[in-house]
């Protein structure tokens, strides 16, 4: 099953989006933790702590490392950056989602006095973006948990990168993001490999746009998501006095244009295509 949903960044007036800073760190493979091992036994042998133990009861063949299941604790996500001329950004390994969005040539105040500012950030501590919850037909399980391997270590313009997440029983869910260079926008393909056909999907977007207006409450004036589905457009606000009359709205039907958030100056838009 092949799911295929464009992440575009909208201009608000003369404010453009753009993407965040870069910051990568990686860890060790298995194969190299084993060889460390290795060399630290070794070691100790060399000075008399263990004692001399045939070479085969130690080997672990690749057949056997396979079904070990992958402990929890043996996982650390990495951030994989990407950028182009414009914009910039991170993607977490761990559920394949966006967790850095930086506006790269439009600063914020850092404090009241606009003494000290810093580049904008469209996500809030804890924020994801491109989030995937999917249902087999037992219940929705959040992909934003699973583990998911990149085939580079970064994006550039004009390239694309996949991330995949290995689910046993040849069944694999893939993330593939490209970018390109001069356009404010970032293509994403999800691809369901080994699934059955009505397998659902959900893209979402978590922790909504952080803030860049010092004065909060007239940030959270603006702020407001929109639903353009079956040729209507629909908006939420953050009021509470609009909240009832939202919740009596009969739910707009029909197919899907676009789905966006916005704060004061900015728009993140998911665009199916």
């Amino acid at each position: 099953m092949d799911k295929r949903t464009l992440l575009a960044f909208v201009l608000i007036g003369l404010i453009i989006i753009l993407w965040g800073p870069i910051y990568q760190r990686f860890f060790l493979t298995e194969q190299q933790r084993r060889a460390l091992e290795s060399q630290r036994v070794t070691e100790s042998r060399k000075r008399g702590l263990l004692p001399s133990v045939p070479q085969q009861k130690q080997a672990i063949t690749p057949e056997a490392e396979e079904i070990q299941p992958l402990k929890e604790q043996d996982f650390v996500p990495r951030h994989i950056a990407f950028e182009n001329d414009l914009m910039s950004g991170q993607i977490s390994t761990k559920g394949a989602v966006i967790v850095d969005l930086r506006l790269k040539n439009f600063y914020r105040a850092v404090d009241s006095q606009i003494k000290r500012t810093e580049e904008v950030r469209l996500i809030p501590p804890g924020g994801e973006g491109f989030t995937l919850c999917f249902d087999e037909g037992s219940g929705m399980v959040d992909a934003s948990e699973l583990q998911f391997l990149p085939d580079k270590k970064r994006l550039t313009s004009g390239g694309q990168i996949t991330f995949v997440a290995h689910l046993g029983k040849e069944k694999r869910i893939e993330k593939q993001f490209t970018i390109e260079r001069g356009k404010y926008l970032l293509g994403a393909t999800i691809t369901f490999v080994g699934f059955d056909p009505k397998t659902k999907g959900q893209v979402g977007w978590k922790g909504g746009i952080a803030s860049n207006e010092p004065n909060l409450k007239e940030d959270l004036r603006y702020t407001k998501v929109y639903t353009y589905m079956g040729g209507e457009l629909e908006k939420f606000d953050s009021r509470g006095v609009k909240r009832k009359q939202q919740l009596n709205k009969t739910p707009l039907s029909g197919k899907l244009g676009w789905v966006g958030l916005r704060s004061k100056y900015f728009l993140i838009s998911l665009i199916p295509v």
